[in-house]
């Protein structure tokens, strides 16, 4: 029985000894948090529309329309391209006449901001680009009557 409580006694001190080092160990770890964040450019409006209006055959004057985009870019990002149906500025879309096959050519140009974005977000501010469209007066000259239309994407790349 003396063996038994001087055994039971032993373990519960070392029992306790666990228990209190444990309780009071110390040391230091480090704790690394990492993240981020992406150049990154979307628009802050859109689709956007190019609407020539009637196109009266006869003059000798251009129609040209100016479509303005706006876009944000993650802070001190800017656009490094934008580009409408895969084609750098300037470029051409064809509209196609919604009654038969034929088509009117829409020449593009614009000029890709330098400018730096200052973040994502609905009260940052946008930077904008304008896109001139224009269609000669000799293709309006020679255009048959019926209303022309096309959809193409615009990407924005940071």
């Amino acid at each position: 029985m003396k063996i038994l409580k001087k055994t039971v006694l032993a373990a519960a001190c070392v029992g306790t000894l666990v228990f209190a080092g444990s309780a009071f160990a110390s040391g230091t770890q480090t704790l690394t948090p990492t993240g981020n964040v992406p150049a990154t450019c979307v628009f802050t409006s859109g689709p956007y529309s190019m609407p020539f209006g009637t196109l009266t055959p006869g003059g000798t004057t251009d129609a040209t329309h100016t479509t303005t985009i706006a876009y944000q870019c993650t802070n001190g990002t800017a656009a490094s391209s934008i580009k409408v149906n895969s084609a750098a500025s300037p470029s051409a879309v064809t509209m196609a006449n919604t009654l038969d096959a034929t088509t009117l050519s829409v020449g593009l140009a614009w000029t890709v901001p330098t400018a730096k974005g200052v973040g994502i977000g609905s009260s940052l501010a946008s930077i904008t680009m304008d896109i001139v469209g224009t269609i000669a007066a000799g293709a309006i000259n020679t255009a048959t009557a019926g209303s022309y239309t096309a959809i193409y994407n615009i990407d924005l790349m940071p």
